[in-house]
């Protein structure tokens, strides 16, 4: 199964209103208070609130971890020893697809979103501001799942096609974070470093829309047509100055010229010249292709942010501090509305003016999963005409303070963990 040919709905565009929330919670308190939305007596409080509930949502993140882990080492290229032990092609298949089924959940938690097919086509379609132009051979993934997160522009140098000693600036849009995971198919492997029996995790950040091809695995380098004529004139030249050559010597007669060795010696020299328009075209084919991969991974080194494993524990801290903010900022605002509650339209307006008001940007609060959140952890419930009304902040803490110590009771089951979370283990850890 490819991930690509899946049937999600197509990605919104990219100008679209991120979900993601650019906020840290020192950020939040700070711009709760600057608005007005903090009394001087609700800091302690405030501050109480927030470390609760990320101690909470640590502890589930955590457990996640734990079992994904168990899952992924199976799975892990850098655990996978060359010489070791493989899994059988059927087992691999039903741990790869469980695997990603989870870690895209990871994914749409952390407030990233798919990249579809018609899109990274486009992609490839595109020659990046690098020059580069890749074909990528997406048969070849078993599963392929392109992530991104946070729109944006920056600018670059480059030289002007038709004048290149003049240089201009462009504006570049570009994804904050992308991530990028894959499988081959059976039988696909591009070298004994990579093979089809793993996983393998990319993360990046400031990737141009258009260089999202150039990450993936299975794609050739291909010059563009500027590149190709620079190199083949040479040759297309040297082989008419050749071919001129040749057509003098019949009239002339290859008798007359190699009776005198000063002759002989010229004629050889218009030939080795001429042969040597074909070496230095093909070494000037060699030196751009080359120039290309050096460029490009001169870029990446400084845009890779974290490879396999370390790309579960980066996604799942950013997942957990999205799912603290959506609480936070939820239960603060239906807090602020009163005895007389608010609705969900409502709330969702409020949160996103004050986000654009903080500076952040016009941002598409999912308020629908916030209030889930906030309801799952009993900070606030809905009455029967659709307003939802927080707890005072006292009993809130005392709610999760209550949670806190259920967490650890061991003679009933913990509450922590969804049936869709749970993975079975044998080692009974």
């Amino acid at each position: 199964m490819t991930q690509l040919d899946g049937s999600d709905a197509a990605a919104p565009p990219t100008s679209a209103a991120e979900h993601h929330l650019p906020l840290t919670l020192r950020q939040w308190a700070q711009h709760l208070r600057q608005a007005g939305l903090v009394e001087p007596e609700e800091r302690t409080q405030l501050d109480q609130l927030a470390r609760m509930l990320e101690a909470r949502f640590h502890f589930e993140t955590h457990y996640q971890l734990r079992n994904l882990r168990y899952i992924y080492d199976q799975l892990d290229p850098d655990l996978l020893g060359s010489d070791g032990p493989m899994e059988t092609t059927e087992r691999a298949a039903g741990l790869t697809e469980q695997f990603m089924e989870q870690f895209e959940t990871i994914l749409r938690r952390a407030n990233y979103r798919h990249l579809d097919r018609e899109e990274i086509e486009q992609a490839a379609s595109a020659a990046s501001d690098w020059g580069v132009h890749p074909q990528i051979d997406l048969e070849a993934f078993d599963y392929l799942m392109v992530y991104a997160r946070g729109a944006g522009t920056f600018t670059r140098s480059r030289r002007k096609p038709l004048r290149p000693w003049q240089c201009e600036t462009v504006k570049v849009p570009h994804y904050a974070r992308l991530v990028v995971a894959f499988s081959l198919k059976p039988g696909y492997e591009l070298t004994d470093a990579v093979r089809d029996s793993a996983v393998y995790l990319k993360l990046f950040k400031e990737i141009p829309h258009a260089d999202v091809d150039t990450l993936l695995p299975c794609s050739k380098i291909q010059m563009s047509w500027f590149d190709r004529t620079r190199i083949a004139l040479p040759t297309i030249s040297g082989l008419g100055i050749l071919a001129y050559n040749l057509y003098k010597l019949t009239l002339v007669g290859f008798a007359l010229i190699l009776s005198s060795f000063y002759s002989f010696l010229a004629f050889l020299g218009i030939v080795g010249g001429t042969l040597g328009y074909g070496v230095r075209s093909f070494l000037g084919y060699l030196n751009t292709k080359n120039k290309y991969q050096l460029t490009l991974t001169r870029s990446l080194y400084y845009q890779n942010l974290d490879n396999n494993a370390g790309v579960l524990f980066r996604l799942l801290d950013e997942a957990e501090q999205q799912d603290l903010l959506e609480t936070l900022l939820a239960y603060w605002f239906v807090l602020k509305a009163g005895a007389e509650g608010i609705d969900a339209s409502e709330l969702d307006r409020r949160i996103e003016d004050f986000l654009e008001g903080a500076g952040l940007g016009r941002i598409d609060f999912e308020v629908d999963d916030a209030v889930r959140k906030m309801e799952r952890l009993e900070l606030a419930q809905i009455d029967p005409i659709g307003k939802w009304q927080a707890k005072p902040v006292s009993r809130a803490l005392e709610t999760l303070d209550r949670q806190w110590d259920a967490l650890f009771d061991f003679h009933r089951s913990s509450p922590i963990p969804s049936s869709s979370q749970r993975t079975e283990r044998s080692d009974g850890l």
